[in-house]
């Protein structure tokens, strides 16, 4: 497959066909719906909004919500519902270099949807 190829196939996707991932005021990911339903059974972490799924709005600090992510993923891990986990923290921010809001675990950041960056350098000798 030609790599036009692939990015056509990229950006086929409807982002309608996704429920918004908010944390505060800020729509922060694209999650599908069963995820976002499975989310929704963390009431005391995560609650059902016309717009999606939202962080709930008492874990006000980056360090609660971070806590309060970090035991939905554990027992989603444990569940079987995500897997991947990597043991490196990731930061979820509204933009590169931004503070973080939450951090997440690396492997499960495609799961919430969240925006991802990475430096990657090749070099040869």
């Amino acid at each position: 497959m030609a790599l036009a190829h692939h990015i056509a196939a990229c950006n086929r996707h409807d982002p309608a066909a996704y429920w918004r991932l908010w944390i505060g005021d800020e729509p922060l990911g694209r999650v599908r719906p069963a995820f976002a339903r499975r989310l929704a059974d963390f009431a005391g972490t995560f609650e059902v909004a016309d717009a999606g799924i939202r962080l709930n709005p008492r874990l006000a600090t980056t360090a609660a919500r971070t806590a309060a992510l970090g035991e939905v993923v554990s027992r989603l891990a444990d569940a079987g519902d995500v897997s991947g986990l990597r043991g490196e923290m990731y930061p979820v921010a509204r933009a590169w270099g931004a503070p973080p809001l939450a951090i997440l675990d690396r492997g499960v950041v495609p799961s919430f949807g969240t925006v991802a960056w990475g430096v990657h350098v090749n070099g040869y000798v």
